[in-house]
C-alpha cells in the first residue's frame, strides 16, 4: 500500500495473521528458527503500526533485515551476507520510487533492531 494511512489496517491484519500462523507452529512443535522468525515478524510489525504515524518506513525491508539478523544469531556470522540482499532490496524500493532513502534505512534499522532483542530476549542463538 503505497499510502500511509491505508497502511494501519494492512499492518493490523497482517498481524492478526502472524499471531494465527505462530499458535499454530507452537502446537505443532515447530523448529526454533521459524519460532524466532515469526516472534520476530510480529514484533517488527507492531513497530512498524507505531511508526507509521511519523513516516512511512518500508516493511520489505525491515522483515528482510530482521531475519537475516535472526539467522546470523541463531546460525552465525556467514549469514552476515544475507546483508547483500537487504542492500539490493532497498536499493530496488527506492529505484521504483516506493520509499525514499529515509524511509529504506528506519526500515532496515527497525528490523535488525527488532531482531536484536528478539535473540537477545529469546536466548535463540548459540
Amino acid at each position: 500500500m503505497s499510502l500511509q494511512n491505508q497502511r494501519p489496517s494492512l499492518y493490523l491484519l497482517e498481524l492478526m495473521s502472524a499471531l494465527i500462523y505462530l499458535i499454530i507452529i507452537y502446537f505443532l512443535h515447530s523448529p526454533v528458527i521459524l519460532l524466532a522468525q515469526t516472534v520476530n515478524i510480529i514484533l517488527i510489525l507492531i513497530v512498524l503500526f507505531l511508526v507509521n504515524r511519523f513516516i512511512k518506513s518500508s516493511g520489505h525491508v525491515a522483515i528482510l533485515a530482521g531475519a537475516v539478523t535472526i539467522l546470523v544469531f541463531i546460525h552465525g556470522l556467514l549469514y552476515l551476507l544475507g546483508f547483500v540482499l537487504v542492500w539490493v532490496l532497498m536499493w530496488s524500493r527506492l529505484i521504483l520510487k516506493r520509499h525514499t532513502f529515509k524511509e529504506v534505512v528506519v526500515g532496515a534499522i527497525i528490523g535488525i533492531f527488532v531482531a536484536f532483542l528478539v535473540a537477545l530476549i529469546g536466548k535463540w542463538y548459540n
